[in-house]
């Protein structure tokens, strides 16, 4: 073998494991999922006026939290 092979094998290592992470993260799932107890646990979120906002401006949030079920204690928290 020549040393050739050698120079670009850490590289073909290198695309092939970034082909395969970019492959995993395209075939999972996109959306957010969260548990729940057999309760009627619902949450709403509403963005901006109308479902319309500007990047970079202040923008509200509405969040609706109901629960048909058993009580429960929590910590409900919203980050930017």
């Amino acid at each position: 073998m020549s040393n050739h092979y050698y120079v670009w094998l850490p590289v073909k290592i290198f695309i092939g494991c970034f082909l395969a992470l970019v492959s995993l993260l395209y075939l999972s799932p996109a959306q957010a999922t969260y548990a729940t107890a057999s309760g009627g646990l619902t949450l709403q979120v509403d963005v901006g006026f109308d479902a319309t906002y500007k990047d970079g401006y202040w923008t509200p949030v509405r969040v609706s939290l109901n629960n048909d079920g058993p009580d429960f204690q929590g910590t409900l928290s919203v980050s930017t």
